[in-house]
């Protein structure tokens, strides 16, 4: 979980996400506090981002992931979903 206020800088928070990223989060939560204006927390968003995504670290393995999503081909076969695809639909 990354959180944001009015004193956090575009270094603060690559360097809060860069931190989850090489614990093996893949995903986040971003909360801002004390921010009432939108448009400062899309710019904050807007600056860091591309940076991070230009750093070019090799993805996280499966192993390393705290939460490996499902399967890509869980809704692949007819036949209901099995457990380990929460929310796959499968048609017959």
């Amino acid at each position: 979980m990354l959180s944001i206020d009015p004193s956090t800088t575009k270094d603060d928070f690559i360097r809060q996400a860069a931190g989850l990223r090489d614990a093996g989060f893949a995903a986040a939560y971003i909360f801002a506090k004390d921010i009432t204006e939108p448009s400062e927390i899309i710019d904050l968003l807007g600056s860091a981002v591309p940076e991070l995504l230009s750093r070019g670290h090799p993805p996280i393995p499966r192993d390393r992931l705290r939460h490996p999503s499902p399967p890509l081909n869980c809704a692949s076969e007819p036949g209901p979903a099995p457990r380990s695809c929460p929310g796959a639909v499968r048609t017959p």
